[in-house]
């Protein structure tokens, strides 16, 4: 089994993103865990900047990523058992 790669966790749950946003700090996110971080606070988790904006942009890119990932996560034939 391959390991997950790093950019398709989300840098506040440690998750793999289904919904990967963009924040105006440049840096993608899960939704549902930015949503939760803005609620409470008007800065950015990765840079402690105040947000100017707090407008979410879906990354398709990095979500087809990670889906054509998945595929093959599903695809990989089961380890070779020694005899």
């Amino acid at each position: 089994m391959s390991t997950t790669p790093d950019e398709f966790l989300c840098p506040i749950s440690y998750e793999v993103m289904t919904d990967p946003v963009i924040l105006e700090d440049g840096h993608t996110y899960e939704r549902t865990s930015i949503e939760t971080w803005l609620a409470r606070s008007g800065m950015s988790p990765m840079t402690n900047q105040r947000l100017g904006s707090k407008t979410l942009n879906p990354n398709y890119a990095l979500r087809s990523a990670i889906e054509r990932w998945r595929g093959g996560q599903q695809q990989e034939p089961p380890a070779a058992v020694a005899p």
